[in-house]
């Protein structure tokens, strides 16, 4: 299985397994020092990506995510990306938090 890497950055790594129709983001430790604002726009071009692909299945690793979250940034995460997976038909998704 392999995966081709499309984005990537200080915090996040996007990559698609296309013969697995996969699309993985996986963030890391340095995350700690993101803004809210950089989050959010990480966040949308992750949702871009999503609805640009053809992709069936979305895997989330947050085991080394660290950026603290307030409740104003939880709810806009809820209702900005959260949301539109989980009314979205076309994915599967799974969040991976050891």
């Amino acid at each position: 299985m392999e995966s081709k890497i499309v984005y990537q950055d200080d915090y996040i790594s996007i990559a698609v397994e296309e013969e697995n129709n996969l699309l993985i983001d996986t963030w890391n430790e340095k995350s700690d020092v993101l803004s809210g604002e950089e989050f959010q726009n990480l966040l949308l071009t992750f949702k871009k990506m999503v609805e640009q692909s053809n992709v069936s299945y979305v895997i989330s690793d947050v085991s080394s995510f660290m950026l603290p979250m307030t409740p104003e940034l939880q709810q806009w995460a809820i209702n900005s990306y959260n949301t539109f997976i989980a009314n979205n038909e076309l994915f599967q998704t799974r969040i991976y938090n050891a």
